[in-house]
């Protein structure tokens, strides 16, 4: 019993299953590049939460840039590769078991894909032309696309590769 409510098994179709984290701490991998004399402080992701998460529905994860949101799902997911993670996560009250967790669960990752060879104009104009309704006319479409280049002094800009030459990993974002 955890506040008054039973733990489900997962394989029950539509009922809640509790996800707990207690202390779950992720050191990342530069921290053991530091020298001794400079303490080591872990990233702290989550102390005592509980989540409670229906079968066959998704959730969203939200918080500010920075904040840890891909580092605690990666940690939970078992994409974390660098670095080291200690602490305690249960599925419905059992230790949780990556090769059963990947079988039951769907993550899906943030990938910003642009053509490296157009600017930061041309990738907008292919975006309006795939995504806004067929009944949108072409001049239509470019004034979308001028109202939204009006927002940022990145027209001219060449995407590029992010972190080689153009565009930042953090100014791909909004452009997706």
């Amino acid at each position: 019993m955890f506040n008054g409510m039973s733990e489900m098994a997962l394989t029950i179709f539509k009922l809640p299953v509790f996800f707990k984290q207690r202390n779950l701490l992720f050191y990342p991998s530069w921290a053991y590049a530091l020298p001794t004399w400079i303490l080591k402080i872990p990233i702290s992701l989550v102390e005592a939460v509980v989540w409670i998460v229906l079968t066959y529905y998704e959730i969203a994860l939200m918080g500010v840039s920075g904040a840890g949101k891909t580092t605690l799902m990666d940690v939970l997911a078992g994409r974390k590769t660098g670095g080291y993670t200690e602490g305690d996560i249960k599925i419905s009250g059992y230790p949780k078991k990556q090769e059963t967790f990947a079988r039951i669960s769907g993550y899906y990752e943030q990938n910003d894909i642009h053509s490296p060879h157009v600017t930061v104009y041309e990738s907008l104009v292919y975006s309006a032309w795939l995504q806004l309704p067929s009944e949108v006319d072409y001049a239509t479409s470019m004034l979308f696309v001028d109202e939204v280049m009006e927002l940022t002094p990145l027209r001219g800009a060449l995407v590029g590769l992010p972190g080689v030459n153009g565009l930042s990993t953090k100014q791909c974002k909004p452009l997706s």
